[in-house]
């Protein structure tokens, strides 16, 4: 009986030994495939484009009111002016050009003359507190800003007799600004008078006053039982507070006139 050859016995078997493998491989590939076009089909589309092609605009920006819009439709503002949006009345001054905006729901119209507008806040249902905002103008040729404190104190002397600067430190006024013009700052408290001379009730007055340029303007608070606890809170704040913070509003609004 011839012997087996070994070798010839091995080379025999190799191709065999090889085709289990390539069958695996082939199989692997194919499952690879299968997989990959699974997740393409389900995941999920795109978002569609939010902004149209161009040169179409993505959106429309917001406009101040009275700039105009429309295809073709050209606006006397141009800048960031143009983008500005305006929130409140707008008062401006016939005699000397600074104007702001203010709150109607928080303030109603008292006093409106060429160089002054006085506010009062509304009635109160329950108490009328007769708490008011007066923005004056006066040619800084004239007036200094103390100057225009001190006059608009004299004049409130006439109802305050014993009106006097407030030494405390609780209202000072820090870092007075009227827009971005930085200024000085007073405080003074008293007993307001009735016509009679009845005392009505205790009284305190903050006033804010700048110039720039030929203008020269005070702001001036007044607010009665000033250190009472105001209905508004919270955060609970004395009715000067609350007061001088709804002013606040008009002196960063404050527009100064160009030039």
């Amino acid at each position: 009986m011839a012997r087996a050859d070994p070798q010839g016995g091995f080379a025999a078997q190799r191709p065999r030994s090889r085709s289990p493998l390539l069958r695996f491989a082939v199989i692997f590939v194919i499952v690879i495939v299968v997989v990959l076009l699974a997740v393409s089909a389900l995941a999920p589309a795109a978002p569609p484009a939010s902004c149209p092609a161009a040169p179409a605009p993505c959106s429309v920006p917001p406009k101040p009111p009275g700039s105009g819009s429309g295809a073709g439709g050209g606006s006397s503002q141009s800048g960031n002016a143009a983008a500005e949006l305006v929130v409140g009345t707008a008062w401006s001054s016939s005699q000397f050009g600074f104007s702001f905006h203010y709150d109607p729901q928080t303030w109603d119209v008292a006093e409106d003359d060429p160089d002054l507008l006085q506010l009062k806040s509304p009635s109160d249902p329950d108490a009328d507190r007769e708490d008011w905002v007066i923005v004056e103008g006066a040619s800084s040729s004239s007036e200094t800003p103390d100057q225009l404190i001190q006059a608009r104190v004299a004049s409130l002397q006439q109802s305050v007799p014993d009106l006097a600067a407030d030494s405390g430190s609780y209202y000072q006024v820090k870092g007075p600004e009227i827009g971005d013009v930085p200024g000085i700052a007073a405080v003074y408290v008293g007993t307001l008078d009735d016509t009679d001379g009845t005392p009505v009730a205790p009284v305190r007055y903050s006033i804010v006053a700048a110039t720039q340029g030929n203008l020269t303007v005070a702001i001036t608070v007044r607010t009665l039982d000033p250190d009472s606890i105001a209905d508004h809170g919270p955060p609970a704040l004395t009715w000067h507070m609350l007061s001088r913070q709804l002013v606040d509003a008009i002196l960063e609004d404050f527009r100064w006139p160009a030039g």
